[in-house]
């Protein structure tokens, strides 16, 4: 591969991890959300 092409493959991948992660947190904070206080 051309020196272009790794960095190229390499944006897409950590492109791809960060979609996840975001994902991820959009979950978490959807989840807290919907839960019960635990002292009210």
């Amino acid at each position: 591969m051309t020196e272009f092409q790794d960095a190229y493959e390499q944006a897409r991948r950590t492109r791809s991890a960060i979609r996840g992660f975001i994902n991820y947190l959009n979950k978490y904070e959807k989840s807290k959300m919907n839960r019960e206080p635990l002292n009210p």
